[in-house]
């Protein structure tokens, strides 16, 4: 296996990803950035998100 630089490892967007990685956080996280508020329900979220289960 190949060596990872360190700079790699401290990438900020990488480190968000890891945390955020599957796709639904992913765009629950988009969803509540494009509201108008940046405050969805549960029940708000699950209606814009129709392929969601």
């Amino acid at each position: 296996m190949a060596d990872i630089k360190a700079e790699y490892l401290a990438c900020p967007i990488r480190q968000v990803v890891s945390r955020f990685g599957d796709k639904w956080s992913m765009l629950v996280l988009y969803m509540l950035h494009t509201s108008e508020t940046g405050v969805l329900r549960f029940n708000e979220i699950r209606r814009l998100m129709t392929d969601c289960s």
